[in-house]
């Protein structure tokens, strides 16, 4: 995803030097012009399904069936244009996209209890998320010389995997004093 899309588009070669295992560089000094851009854009959002119960008003029940969206998207180019008349290269573009996406679902559950008129005490238990994401990302380089064209390599990638959160625990007291 980097020297060997460089290796094909003609940035990097080896018929300058004696040794194979040595390389040189299209633009081996510069002068160049560099400009990198990166946008990137995403949510992360969860549709509920929720049920709720009172027991004479002492005792709060309430429970959620969580369904999470995650989406993220990142692009990023990258370019070098060529100062130097004398180098047979004009500019190169090295584009990488990667794109993420996933569901995923949970249960909360939680309870109040009205200890008396003035205290309050609850507590509350939210599920581990399980959440299934995929993972695309593409990286091309375009190298345009003077004389001879221009070359063009893409490499591809693709990876699913699964996370699991940390469950939550959380416990809670109100008090009431006078009307406040």
């Amino acid at each position: 995803f980097g020297a060997g899309l460089a290796w094909n588009t003609f940035l990097l070669d080896t018929l300058s030097s004696a040794t194979p295992d040595q390389f040189f560089s299209a633009i081996p000094d510069g002068p160049v012009t560099q400009r990198m851009d990166i946008e990137t854009s995403g949510h992360m959002g969860e549709t509920a399904l929720n049920v709720g119960a009172n027991y004479q008003n002492k005792l709060f029940f309430g429970a959620t069936l969580g369904f999470s969206t995650i989406r993220y998207q990142r692009t990023m180019r990258y370019s070098e244009s060529n100062l130097d008349p004398s180098l047979p290269l004009e500019n190169w573009t090295m584009t990488d996209v990667l794109d993420i996406s996933g569901n995923g679902v949970n249960i909360k559950l939680g309870a109040i209890y009205r200890a008396s008129e003035w205290l309050r005490v609850s507590g509350a238990w939210h599920s581990p998320t399980s959440l299934s994401l995929s993972d695309t990302w593409e990286t091309s380089i375009e190298s345009d010389f003077k004389e001879s064209g221009t070359y063009e390599d893409v490499a591809l990638g693709a990876y699913d995997y699964n996370i699991r959160t940390a469950s939550r625990y959380i416990l809670g007291a109100a008090f009431i004093l006078g009307k406040r």
